[in-house]
């Protein structure tokens, strides 16, 4: 069978075809850029599910993504176990220590004194830094009744003070407050382990009278 050779036509149709195939299908996947497409061209519906991650967003769009609004409060837990117990503290003061330095301590005393008078015994609540003496040991300058005022007490029969080192005694100055006693005065005596301890308070009085004092005393250490 003889063949016949291709007319023009057809030679041409065919290289149209070739170069639509081939060099079309280069341009179409190289040359298309964002410019290419419309905006708003491509929607939520042309996206694969699950494809888009958040580096791919813009970051004001990952700021209003990350803003939430906290949640209501949780219930409460159980409660914990008990810590362990703490180291023990310091002994607490007691008559068996020395008053500190600049502390003062305070007391009151009511007593009945029959005939002429008598002697009242005042202890400590601890023991002082140093032993009392008899200068060291005074009623308060008012005092109606006593014969060792000291001008240094300056407290009231309310609010007893001492300076460094003394005792002051205080009567609240009313007849009611020391009775038919007189002469009072403040002493120590013994050995100076003893007057670093207690101290004394002597009243005299009428012979016929039953004698009442009331009075408030107070030490400071020194």
């Amino acid at each position: 069978m003889k063949l016949r050779a291709p007319n023009y036509a057809e030679v041409a149709s065919t290289l149209a075809l070739t170069l639509a195939l081939g060099t079309g299908g280069a341009y179409a996947a190289g040359m298309i850029t964002g410019e290419d497409i419309a905006k708003n061209a491509v929607t939520s519906k042309h996206l694969k599910n699950a494809t888009v991650k958040e580096k791919d967003l813009n970051s004001k769009v990952t700021a209003k993504l990350n803003t939430s609004t906290p949640g209501p409060a949780g219930p409460k837990g159980a409660t914990g176990a008990s810590g362990a117990a703490g180291a023990t503290g310091a002994r607490g003061f007691s008559a068996w220590d020395m008053i500190p330095s600049g502390v003062t301590v305070r007391g009151q005393e009511y007593t009945l004194l029959r005939g002429i008078g008598g002697v009242i015994n005042v202890n400590l609540p601890a023991a002082a830094p140093s032993a009392l003496t008899n200068e060291t040991v005074n009623f308060a300058g008012s005092s109606p009744v006593s014969g060792d005022d000291d001008a240094t007490c300056t407290g009231t029969y309310v609010n007893p003070t001492a300076p460094a080192g003394k005792v002051c005694i205080y009567h609240d100055n009313s007849e009611n407050s020391f009775g038919n006693a007189s002469g009072a005065n403040g002493w120590t005596w013994g050995n100076a382990g003893l007057r670093t301890r207690t101290f004394y308070v002597e009243y005299g009085g009428a012979a016929s009278d039953v004698d009442y004092v009331w009075f408030t005393w107070a030490y400071t250490a020194p």
